[in-house]
């Protein structure tokens, strides 16, 4: 069984820059005021930020290994700037994530709105994995599928030193440049590439106007056409762990869809 102590600072830290860093930029900007040319381009900069080191990188590089990286300085460099983008560290992020796709749409997935309701609109709410998540059959497929993850000596060492890493930005930024730099191009753009992660979430369970199809195949995406799709193009075609009941999820396609299929 993983080393889980290392692995659910998760939550607390996605959820701080989901919800206390757009506070304290508002605070800031209604004390000090605000630049709106500087707050256009830091938020294009956020939603870049997310779809190259959120979506690209830590989702499907780290959590689905799509493509593994050799060079050890590489992966160390990607782990730790995608880590900003979410709020965690890619073992964190990929442990939950291959979670969510075992258990999509029960009550032990990691994010269902079915289940979480309105709650799942805040990172603190979204369930941790807990050790039965390892245990039994599906335990052993849970185990499988993240080992790519959790026996990475460079990905585990940035994991457990990433606490450390996601509060440097708060304190280097400040003391090498300014507050307003801290602001408006780390806390505001990273609020912006967490909140990012939302609406393929809400989608999921058809908020925002995605539908399951009638015929439920490993082919069949669901709930992809989301409203606001511009936000996460790369979601589009990752909606299959959802369109297959989950009575009907044989461990050729778990395996098959969490390992081969982007």
């Amino acid at each position: 069984m993983p080393d889980t102590r290392y692995l659910n600072p998760f939550i607390p830290f996605a959820a701080i820059h989901q919800t206390i860093f757009p506070i304290l930029c508002v605070a800031y900007w209604f004390t000090y005021g605000i630049d709106w040319t500087t707050f256009f381009f830091a938020t294009i900069f956020g939603w870049a930020y997310f779809n190259l080191f959120a979506e690209i990188v830590i989702h499907r590089i780290f959590a689905h290994n799509t493509i593994p990286i050799k060079n050890n300085i590489l992966k160390g460099l990607l782990a730790i700037f995608s880590m900003y983008g979410v709020g965690t560290a890619p073992a964190s992020f990929g442990l939950m994530h291959i979670k969510h796709h075992l258990y999509a749409d029960t009550e032990r997935d990691t994010h269902s709105p079915n289940h979480l309701g309105i709650k799942v609109l805040s990172f603190f709410f979204h369930k941790k994995f807990e050790d039965r998540d390892f245990e039994g059959k599906t335990g052993m497929k849970f185990m499988a599928l993240s080992r790519h993850l959790v026996t990475d000596k460079t990905i585990m060492f940035v994991q457990r030193i990433s606490m450390p890493l996601l509060i440097l930005p708060l304190i280097a930024i400040p003391y090498f440049f300014s507050v307003d730099t801290l602001v408006n191009w780390y806390m505001w753009p990273m609020a912006i590439s967490v909140n990012c992660l939302l609406p393929p979430i809400l989608n999921h369970s058809g908020w925002l106007g995605g539908t399951i199809p009638e015929k439920q195949t490993f082919s069949a995406h669901a709930r992809n056409n989301f409203i606001g799709n511009w936000i996460n193009p790369f979601a589009r075609n990752h909606g299959t762990h959802h369109s297959v009941l989950w009575k009907d999820r044989t461990d050729e396609f778990l395996i098959k869809y969490l390992k081969d299929r982007i």
